[in-house]
């Protein structure tokens, strides 16, 4: 008998393997996928969908909403997929990676665990000669390695019931611009 495991006793290798699966049948059937939340929380699951993150003030909001989430759940694992682009042209022409034809697009899969522990997967995303989509090779890394505007999400300590309720006002606040579900 195949009995679930309670959700605070997912490991990393548990929140990779969802992942992973959820974003490659995301990217095979829509060819895409939007900015991409999890929370882990003490009670539920909180997933945000943003539509989309032009500018780095958007994604510095969106990153705050995500810690005001974290702590008002009380999460004990995070984890955000973002499609990213690179080129090498980009950093002398100055056109964003997104618009250059020799992009290369990418899938990001930031798995967060208390502690700084966790990691990030980063897919290439490839398409077949009809522009069909799949996820191809991978790197990975320790999450303490990779830092950025999406860093430490999780809260240090645990927060208490009034810092919770707080965290909650703040965040709901802030998600004007994102779908919410919660499971």
């Amino acid at each position: 008998m195949n009995k679930k495991r309670p959700l605070k006793n997912l490991t990393l290798e548990d929140l990779r393997a969802i992942s992973t699966r959820a974003v490659a049948k995301t990217i095979e059937h829509a060819g895409g996928i939007q900015p991409t939340f999890l929370c882990y929380g003490r009670d539920r699951i909180v997933n945000l969908n943003a539509a989309q993150l032009p500018d780095a003030e958007v994604q510095d909001r969106f990153a705050s909403t995500l810690r005001l989430i974290c702590l008002a759940e009380d999460a004990f694992a995070a984890v955000l997929v973002l499609e990213l682009w690179a080129s090498p042209v980009c950093s002398t022409t100055g056109i964003r990676p997104s618009l250059a034809p020799d992009r290369q697009e990418l899938v990001m899969v930031r798995i967060e665990l208390p502690g700084n522990q966790g990691e990030v997967i980063i897919f290439q995303k490839i398409r077949d000669g009809n522009g069909k989509a799949r996820l191809g090779n991978f790197i990975s890394q320790p999450i303490k390695n990779y830092q950025d505007r999406f860093s430490n999400l999780l809260p240090a300590t645990r927060p208490n019931a009034s810092e919770r309720i707080r965290a909650n006002d703040l965040a709901q606040q802030n998600m004007q611009f994102m779908k919410v579900t919660t499971c």
